[in-house]
């Protein structure tokens, strides 16, 4: 091999094959951060009511917790911004358990009262009510604290927090897992 042939400066185009491997693979994965971005930034366009979501059948599956509270809360949460947070077991509980529900205005300064009403797989339902002072937490007790509330079952259980005599003003909820 003559000297001048281990030159690149000699060589027709002055790339390697490996530089062109490289930079076809930099411009895939460009491409795949461009595709990825585009649906991420298409997704988020849309305002939360109008973006796709999976429907979840009408069971009272326990499988995916979350996924069983956003069934039994959609269309049920206020349409305007809310400073509320709410607090509930995020994952399944056992049957029979005391299950901790919460409510807090981030932003409050005042106080009032509000209520919590637990609707269970059944469609029974029960009814507390909480203080919120300023921007501390509110708890109830499930049942404990629930007039004639049964033990939580197996299933999906509706928690609706509204202004006492008022309108809704958060929803959650929480899943039991098994008979008590």
């Amino acid at each position: 091999m003559k000297s001048s042939d281990r030159n690149p400066a000699n060589r027709p185009s002055g790339r390697t094959l490996d530089s062109m491997r490289r930079a076809a693979a930099l411009g895939g994965i460009a491409l795949g951060l461009g595709l990825i971005a585009a649906l991420w930034l298409g997704a988020t366009a849309l305002p939360e009511e109008e973006r796709p979501r999976l429907v979840a059948g009408a069971t009272t599956s326990t499988a995916d917790p979350a996924a069983a509270v956003e069934a039994a809360c959609r269309d049920r949460r206020p349409k305007a911004s809310t400073s509320l947070q709410t607090s509930a077991p995020r994952s399944g509980v056992p049957g029979g358990s005391v299950v901790e529900l919460g409510l807090r205005d981030r932003v409050g300064t005042g106080s009032r009262a509000v209520e919590a009403e637990v609707v269970a797989p059944s469609g029974e339902a029960a009814i507390a009510i909480a203080q919120l002072d300023g921007d501390a937490w509110a708890y109830l007790r499930y049942p404990a604290d629930f007039a004639g509330a049964p033990a939580p079952r197996a299933g999906t259980y509706r928690v609706g927090w509204r202004g006492v005599g008022g309108g809704a003003v958060a929803c959650d909820g929480f899943v039991v897992r098994g008979a008590p």
